[in-house]
């Protein structure tokens, strides 16, 4: 087979690969058992900060989130995840319950590299979860259509059954349950950590479903490196092309020259 023939074969095929990315495997996806279909994964980074800017790293979370079921929430949310300024990279847990929440999300507050955003709300959309499980991502909110951009993450396997109807669920933690338990463990001083509990990095990738949150072996997330990959098999099949075709040029020129 010619080689340019072969590469025009793999690039498509690469490329796909590429697009799909890895899947979720199967204790991530019991995690989700009974929820709704996954359509987005945000990883934070977690580390603690000392009051000398020492940093700390403790782990990474790794969140599904609902938005086929919960889009409007969802939009919110990934909005501030890939948000490099007045986003969730930076931004400090301000709030730990032990046994109870990881609170996080409060842009208001002067913090590090970001400045104070507006304060701006939207509805509870639905409430179609419970707070039944470790995990559980959640709106923190000041009362009934409250929603803002603080969130909390359920530290403990015990229902809690005082949230649902009032706090809208709309993701689930499936990697970094070690992590959010160190989180959940940290000294804290009327519930504030005395150390910083920051994100010191935020990623948001889609995911592709064709079936539910469980049992969905073809879902799958798709990376944002994954696009640089694809880029560069581009850029390589191109030049590979366009030297071929100058190749032949040449070959045609000297084959046509008569003395």
């Amino acid at each position: 087979m010619r080689l340019d023939l072969l590469l025009c074969i793999l690039f498509p095929v690469t490329a796909l690969a590429a697009s799909l990315g890895p899947g979720l495997s199967n204790d991530q996806l019991n995690y989700v058992k009974d929820d709704p279909k996954i359509t987005h994964l945000v990883s934070f980074d977690i580390a603690g900060i000392d009051t000398k800017g020492k940093a700390e790293p403790l782990g990474t979370l790794e969140l599904a989130l609902f938005g086929e079921k919960l889009p409007i929430t969802v939009n919110h949310f990934v909005e501030y995840a890939l948000s490099k300024t007045n986003g969730y990279q930076n931004s400090i847990f301000h709030r730990i319950v032990k046994d109870f929440v990881v609170q996080g999300g409060n842009l208001m507050r002067v913090n590090r590299d970001y400045k104070p955003i507006e304060f701006t709300t939207f509805a509870d959309e639905a409430f179609p979860l419970k707070h039944n499980k470790m995990g559980r991502l959640s709106m923190a909110n000041s009362g009934a259509d409250t929603n803002g951009c603080q969130f909390f993450i359920t530290t403990s396997e015990k229902p809690f059954t005082h949230l649902d109807g009032k706090h809208v669920v709309f993701g689930q933690l499936i990697l970094g349950f070690e992590t959010l338990q160190t989180m959940n463990k940290v000294e804290t001083i009327d519930s504030k950590p005395v150390s910083d509990i920051t994100i010191t990095r935020s990623r948001v990738s889609m995911v592709l479903s064709t079936g539910s949150a469980l049992g969905s072996i073809e879902e799958t997330s798709v990376s944002p490196g994954y696009k640089y990959l694809i880029i560069m098999c581009g850029i390589i099949v191109a030049a590979y092309m366009l030297m071929r075709y100058k190749g032949r040029r040449t070959l045609v020129d000297l084959t046509s020259f008569k003395m």
